[in-house]
């Protein structure tokens, strides 16, 4: 499933880009409806370049069909994002801890200076390999993938505010 979001900042592009570069930012996230708050595994920073690896652990009720197939303690993963600073661009992919076989993953966000702060665009395709379930699952990942951002954002802009 291919999908597209766009959000907006009130910040310097720059200062943007930094903040989603920043392992302090997602440990510091807190009140999130889906996921308990990101643990920094990794974070490299070459000329240029970083890359964050965060740990997530999914939290919210699952409906009984879901707990039919999936263990919901089993719902953990790594999101492993390099940006590239130059281009203000990063690629994102989800490596799950469990049930690695039926999850792909491939994210595309460029970070754009407009009139008004930044847009950060975001362009995703996220493949579920379950028989039957697969698409009702991919439409749920990605609502809850919005609703999560839709979050990180509130508190993204109150630390650009700073």
């Amino acid at each position: 499933m291919k999908f597209h979001l766009d959000q907006h900042f009130d910040g310097d592009v720059d200062d943007v880009v930094a903040l989603y570069c920043d392992p302090a930012f997602y440990e510091a996230l807190t009140g999130l409806t889906k996921v308990a708050t990101p643990e920094a595994i990794r974070c490299e920073r070459t000329d240029g370049q970083v890359v964050l690896e965060l740990a997530y652990r999914f939290i919210a009720p699952l409906p009984g069909a879901v707990t039919a197939v999936v263990e919901p303690a089993k719902l953990t993963w790594r999101e492993i994002t390099t940006f590239d600073l130059v281009s203000r661009s990063s690629a994102t992919r989800f490596v799950p801890d469990h049930y690695a076989d039926r999850l792909h993953s491939d994210i595309a966000c460029r970070y754009i200076e407009t009139d008004s702060g930044t847009t950060r665009l975001i362009d995703g395709e996220l493949k579920v390999r379950m028989l039957l379930v697969g698409g009702q699952v991919e439409r749920a990942i990605v609502s809850g993938i919005s609703e999560h951002l839709a979050e990180e954002s509130v508190q993204a802009a109150a630390r650009l505010a700073h």
